[in-house]
C-alpha cells in the first residue's frame, strides 16, 4: 500500500496535476496570439487588395472608350453600325452616326472639295468622301 500511496503522491506533485489549467492557459495564449496575427495579416492584405482594386479601376476608367470620348474624340459609324476607319470607304452622301461623350449626331458625308469635280454629271458615279482633317 505504501507503494501505491507513493505513486499517487508522485502523480499529485506533478505541475500539470497540481494546477491543471496551466497547460490550457498556455495554449489559450498561443491561440490568442495566433488569432491576433491572423487578424492583422488579413487586415493588411485587405488594405493592399483594396489599393490594387482602386488602382485597376483607375486604369479601366482611363482606358475606357467613354474616357476617350470625354477627352473630345468621337466614334464615327456607317449607317449599318460598323466603325468608320478609312474615309475612302465612305460614299458621298452616305449617312453617318457620330457618337460623342454626351450624345449622338447624324451627318452625311460630303466630297472633299479638292477631290470632287465642280459639277458632277447625272451619270457620274458617286465619289468616295475625303476627310478634310489631317491624319496624324
Amino acid at each position: 500500500m505504501r507503494h501505491e500511496q507513493a505513486v499517487l503522491d508522485a502523480l499529485r506533485s506533478r505541475p500539470v496535476l497540481a494546477e491543471p489549467t496551466v497547460v490550457v492557459d498556455a495554449m489559450q495564449h498561443q491561440v490568442e496570439a495566433a488569432r491576433d496575427r491572423a487578424r492583422r495579416t488579413l487586415a493588411h492584405r485587405l488594405d493592399r487588395a483594396g489599393d490594387e482594386v482602386r488602382h485597376l479601376a483607375t486604369q479601366v476608367r482611363a482606358l475606357s472608350p467613354a474616357a476617350t470620348l470625354e477627352r473630345g474624340y468621337a466614334v464615327v459609324q456607317h449607317q449599318q453600325g460598323r466603325v468608320l476607319l478609312d474615309p475612302d470607304l465612305v460614299e458621298t452622301g452616305e449617312r453617318l452616326r457620330i457618337r460623342l461623350a454626351h450624345g449622338v449626331l447624324h451627318a452625311r458625308a460630303e466630297a472633299d472639295d479638292a477631290a470632287a469635280p465642280a459639277e458632277p454629271g447625272p451619270a457620274a458615279a458617286p465619289k468616295p468622301a475625303r476627310s478634310r482633317a489631317r491624319r496624324t
